[in-house]
């Protein structure tokens, strides 16, 4: 009766490798971009697997932005003449 443990001391090495190489392929293409993108501050899309830099509204409508505080200034300034 032939063993075949050598055979599959090799079957075992060879889907260890694989998956192994799997994993770090994973890493190298999607995991370390997406904390390189995260670390920048800008927006990874999953969809893409691309880094996109945020766009603010103000640029396309020219209008300030308006805080909290500018928005309660007038408020308090109403309040204060009653």
């Amino acid at each position: 009766m032939k063993s075949y443990i050598p055979y599959l001391k090799y079957i075992f090495l060879g889907v260890f490798l694989v998956a192994s190489t799997g994993v770090a392929a994973y890493d190298f293409l999607y995991t370390k971009p997406k904390k390189k993108c995260d670390a920048t501050a800008k927006w990874w899309s999953d969809k893409d697997w691309k880094c996109y830099t945020p766009v603010n509204i103000t640029n396309f409508t020219q209008r300030p932005i308006e805080t909290a505080t500018d928005k309660a200034a007038p408020a308090a300034a109403t309040a204060e003449k009653k």
